[in-house]
């Protein structure tokens, strides 16, 4: 832990402002990926967000890996367009895209992905309250003989679903998940407290009747501090993740455990005065590796 520490110390020092480049949000979404704050990109004009992995044994220096990613940004301060590769072009294991289209009040649209297998979109449709009420999963045919070239050709829905809402009473709604058939099979139940926190979201599989659950948690000044996720609440298991934040709002640390066991401890690093992101270092208990991500922002 100390060689963890005077790594990050090596790396740079964070200094506080009082807008944030990432955004951490209660909700059902995937916690570990990275989500940018709108405002923040467009107040500061960013174009882009370029990063390098890197990783760190014990006793040894870091080595640089032939992994990036990219992010780049519209006008808006919205994510247009991201890419993780992992390889030199044809190796099999290249490049992984996606590009993001939004209605004009900012609410995501179509999310294009490009990979390995092709490319496939996930198209959404909302209701007058901005809420999603449909979904498609669509494989499309590349007319293009290159493969980083589109040009959309016949199409294959994979999968399509449609989303029902129910008001429960003041602090309680439900999700209905109803399949390609139009028929129900899973309820997700939000609870939010008095002051309009979300508290939990409770899943049901209406054909297994598998029960989830997932909690929220917050700190003294309302930022979320834990999410605790229980997929199967007939097996004790859980993982939660928990953060920490500067004065600012800015994320700090991260923590991943598993059945209250530490797996995975992050520290967010920011440039000096810009408070751009700087790097995210993990430290990894599963492999005993340190895990560096170290990124450039461009304005």
């Amino acid at each position: 832990m100390r060689r963890f520490l005077v790594l990050i110390g090596v790396l740079t020092a964070c200094t506080f402002s009082s807008a944030q480049m990432l955004l951490v949000e209660p909700g059902p979404e995937d916690p570990s990926l990275l989500r940018f704050n709108p405002e923040f990109i467009a107040r500061n004009g960013v174009k882009s967000v370029n990063g390098q992995a890197w990783v760190k044994r014990d006793g040894r220096p870091m080595v640089a890996l032939d992994r990036h990613f990219l992010y780049r940004f519209g006008e808006s301060g919205r994510l247009g367009y991201s890419n993780n590769s992992f390889g030199k072009p044809g190796s099999g294991i290249d490049t992984a895209s996606v590009m993001y289209s939004y209605t004009d009040s900012g609410r995501l649209l179509q999310e294009l992905h490009n990979d390995i297998n092709g490319y496939y979109a996930l198209r959404k449709e909302y209701d007058a309250d901005g809420r999603s009420v449909h979904m498609q999963n669509v494989r499309l045919e590349n007319l293009s003989s290159d493969r980083y070239r589109f040009v959309e050709g016949s199409s294959t829905i994979i999968s399509d679903e449609r989303y029902e809402y129910r008001t429960l009473n003041d602090t309680m709604w439900r999700k209905t998940f109803l399949n390609d058939r139009g028929r129900p099979y899973q309820e997700e139940t939000f609870t939010r407290d008095r002051l309009g926190y979300l508290r939990s979201i409770d899943r049901l599989n209406l054909i297994t009747q598998r029960r989830g659950r997932t909690t929220f948690t917050y700190d003294a000044t309302g930022r979320l501090a834990e999410r605790s996720e229980q997929t199967d609440l007939g097996k004790h298991h859980w993982t939660t993740w928990r953060w920490t934040y500067d004065s600012a709002g800015n994320p700090l640390t991260r923590d991943l455990l598993r059945d209250s066991v530490l797996v995975r401890h992050s520290e967010y690093l920011y440039a000096e005065g810009t408070l751009f992101l700087k790097a995210i270092i993990t430290k990894n208990n599963e492999t005993g590796l340190i895990d560096i991500v170290r990124y450039a922002t461009t304005r």
